[in-house]
């Protein structure tokens, strides 16, 4: 007979300590040099997203550049039955911003070989349209100790 899990309970401090070990490691054997990338269009997200398909669809506007994701704080825990650490990153229209640029979303780089780690597309888009404008994300890593029923 088999079992695979399908709804496990993680004990709180084991997430915890794995979330506080994100905040030392990505430099080291997970992530490489991670960078936040914004999205200048719709892109269909799932654990097999080609990196390839991301990176088609990065906006392109003049003085963009993918921010370094910053050291993570936390363990953080704003969402019941999860815990995770926190990180935050601006995007700023420069000056001068020659067209308007449409973000649908974000993804983290970093992993090796290289590929994509984490990606999410906004509720609606956002727009940078004049120098000044600005996307402030808050990027929550995080990890559920008792998975979602869907």
């Amino acid at each position: 007979m088999d079992f695979t899990s399908q709804n496990p309970i993680w004990r709180r401090t084991v997430i915890t300590e794995f979330l506080k070990a994100l905040s030392v490691i990505p430099a080291a054997t997970i992530l490489t040099g991670p960078k936040v990338h914004l999205l200048g269009g719709t892109v269909q997200l799932n654990t097999d997203t080609p990196l390839a398909t991301l990176t088609a669809a990065e906006v392109a506007y003049t003085g963009y550049a993918p921010v370094a994701l910053p050291i993570l704080t936390g363990p953080v825990n704003n969402i019941p039955g999860m815990e995770g650490m926190f990180a935050d990153v601006t995007f700023v229209a420069p000056n001068p911003l020659t067209v308007t640029a449409l973000l649908y979303g974000y993804w983290i780089d970093g992993l090796t070989p290289a590929d994509w780690a984490m990606a999410e597309m906004f509720p609606q888009p956002y727009g940078l349209s004049v120098p000044g404008d600005f996307l402030d994300i808050n990027l929550l890593l995080g990890l559920y100790f008792v998975n979602q029923v869907s």
